[in-house]
């Protein structure tokens, strides 16, 4: 038997063993028995040929041998990438779907946004013609306002002092918005309101008819009328609304009777009937 026959015999068992777990065991035999029946000695043959055909014989098995091993290898190898390979597909596959779910999300808030965008537009511009149309209205209320500023109490000037900056003195030449001149028109005339519902006593610097400046309580009944008296009750007087601010009238004879009408007002003494000096032609106007 020559090296050409061997080596077709291990082919043969390569072939016929592979994809077998056991083949590796069975072509290590086969060969085992090929070098046994075919190197077994005989007088034809010179034996220093023998032992180098085995020889061969033996190097062609080995390298068979690693060839199976390394395939093997590789083989595993591929099975254990072909796996992993799986698990990044079905990864990504996942990130795929929640990327798409994501932006039929992102799309659904953005067909939302602009339906809410073109609903606020529409009310927006029935808006502003709203607001044109009340243009005079407000220019109208801003003179108002203006000529009933000189008319209101000091207490409550001082408590409207910004908005009453802000009430332009021409309408017709500011920047301020239809917005602003609405809600200074509507802050000042609120106030003035709820002032003229109400009794307010505060204290304030006047000067007496003497000359002198004193602390006096002053009592405001509304808009319309207002009493002052030193604590002591030595100097008071009576004060009335004008066009051209207040206008204030010493009346120290009465000055006892209105220092009384406060402290019972204000709780510091017993409630009774006190007169207070009244001229209805000044209260009218």
């Amino acid at each position: 038997m020559n090296i050409t026959s061997i080596r077709a015999g291990l082919r043969t068992l390569g072939r016929s063993t592979l994809g077998r777990r056991t083949g590796m065991r069975n072509a290590l035999v086969g060969a085992a028995v090929l070098v046994a029946t075919g190197f077994a000695p005989t007088d034809s043959q010179d034996e220093s040929k023998n032992e180098f055909d085995i020889e061969m014989t033996r190097t062609a098995l080995q390298e068979w041998v690693d060839t199976q091993r390394i395939r093997a290898e590789e083989l595993e190898a591929w099975r254990q990438d072909q796996v992993t390979l799986s698990e990044r597909i079905l990864l990504i596959r996942d990130k795929i779907d929640a990327a798409r779910e994501s932006s039929q999300a992102i799309q659904e808030e953005i067909r939302s946004t602009d339906e809410s965008l073109t609903t606020a537009n529409a009310e927006h511009d029935q808006l502003v013609e709203a607001l044109a149309t009340l243009e005079p209205q407000i220019v109208a209320l801003e003179g108002r306002v203006r000529r009933l500023i000189p008319t209101l109490p000091e207490p409550l000037l001082d408590t409207l002092d910004l908005l009453v900056k802000r009430i332009p003195e021409d309408s017709a030449n500011t920047k301020a918005s239809m917005t602003e001149r609405f809600q200074n028109v509507v802050g000042i005339l609120n106030a003035a309101n709820k002032f003229n519902r109400e009794i307010q006593p505060v204290t304030e610097l006047r000067r007496l008819e003497n000359g002198s400046m004193a602390e006096v309580r002053t009592l405001y009944i509304g808009l319309s009328i207002a009493y002052y008296a030193t604590r002591s009750g030595d100097s008071g007087g009576v004060g009335y609304p004008t066009d051209n601010g207040w206008t204030w009238t010493a009346l120290d004879s009465s000055a006892i009777d209105i220092a009384r009408a406060i402290e019972i007002f204000e709780g510091a003494e017993q409630a009774t009937v006190v007169g207070l000096p009244l001229t209805v032609g000044e209260v009218a106007r």
